[in-house]
């Protein structure tokens, strides 16, 4: 256990002139040999004793479970701590779902434990859309392959992924899904009741839009300049992806869209 010392250090003031003051500083070399040096306060204000005590402190806060002692709940969680900052609801939802998942299959194990066929037979198990379990895969995969950087490159938590060379299947060759015809297109739209739901079919199929967005259009959101459409992102989505800090993106519209939106 390292032990806090006095140090003299020097700060140059605005007017010029040099003040001499004293600090609580510790240092150590850790498990995996970095040299760590904390500040532990001013020594005319700071007391020996709170100096051991905010060390330790420190030092806890800092220590990190070896490679071999990391499970895979400890990880998950520290993953979903990490991941879910500033993430839209859905986002965050589908990860505390793969957390929850991760851990009620391997919560104890080792994460070092955890291996191919595993891996495998955790996906196949996954229940619900084609979609559903892509994202859960996608995420348990991403969580897993950050343990192979982390905590340091040079010594990771994991030194493969078992997600790394996982077959993860596409919705689309699920053979549940397939794109609509021109002709289909064209019978949908003749078969729906009005203007309002022809916008709406526009906006989120010919635009690409999300309902949020799409139900969230109003006329004064339409360029007619650039056929474009001004969306106002949610305050969670600002500054996720290029262009985006203004809190806006345009979405282009074809003739086709253009000309069932301007009907509405």
């Amino acid at each position: 256990m390292p032990q806090p010392i006095v140090v003299t250090q020097k700060r140059t003031m605005v007017n010029g002139a040099t003040e001499t003051y004293r600090m609580w500083r510790a240092s150590w070399i850790d498990d995996e040999g970095v040299r760590r040096v904390v500040s532990l306060g001013n020594a005319e204000k700071v007391s020996e004793r709170d100096a051991k005590a905010k060390l330790a402190a420190k030092m806890q806060a800092k220590a990190k479970p070896s490679a071999e002692s990391v499970t895979v709940e400890w990880w998950a969680g520290e993953c979903l701590a990490a991941w879910r900052i500033d993430k839209a609801q859905k986002t965050v939802s589908d990860y505390v779902r793969s957390h929850a998942m991760l851990v009620d299959k391997w919560g104890p194990r080792p994460l070092r434990s955890i291996t191919d066929a595993d891996a495998k037979k955790w996906m196949n198990a996954i229940e619900g859309s084609p979609y559903t379990k892509r994202r859960y895969v996608l995420i348990a995969a991403a969580w897993f392959n950050e343990a192979t950087r982390m905590p340091r490159k040079q010594k990771p938590y994991l030194l493969s992924s078992p997600f790394a060379d996982l077959a993860i299947p596409s919705p689309g060759e699920t053979g549940d899904v397939r794109y609509i015809t021109v002709a289909e297109r064209r019978a949908l739209l003749e078969a729906l009741p009005d203007s309002n739901w022809r916008a709406l079919v526009a906006l989120a199929g010919l635009c690409g839009m999300r309902n949020e967005e799409a139900f969230h259009v109003r006329p004064e959101h339409l360029n007619h300049d650039s056929r474009a459409i001004v969306v106002r992102l949610r305050e969670e989505r600002r500054g996720k992806g290029g262009g985006t800090k203004q809190g806006t993106r345009l979405v282009p519209m074809s003739p086709a869209a253009y000309a069932l939106i301007r009907e509405r």
